[in-house]
């Protein structure tokens, strides 16, 4: 019990009042069609202009 009282302080020391314990830089809670909720990444992609490739960053 003691374990989940310190996921819910840390959960609300968030700013976005959610954390993930398997992936917690990337992994969020998002609302998806028909007001449904899901686990998602969010991916931040750059181009490179000189090779036209598509590179995560």
């Amino acid at each position: 019990m003691i374990e989940l009282k310190a996921l819910e302080v840390e959960a609300n020391e968030h700013p976005d009042k959610q954390i993930s314990q398997t992936d917690p830089d990337d992994a969020r809670l998002m609302k998806t069609r028909h007001m449904e909720r899901q686990v998602c990444y969010y991916v931040q992609t750059a181009v490179d202009t000189k090779h036209h490739l598509i590179h995560p960053s």
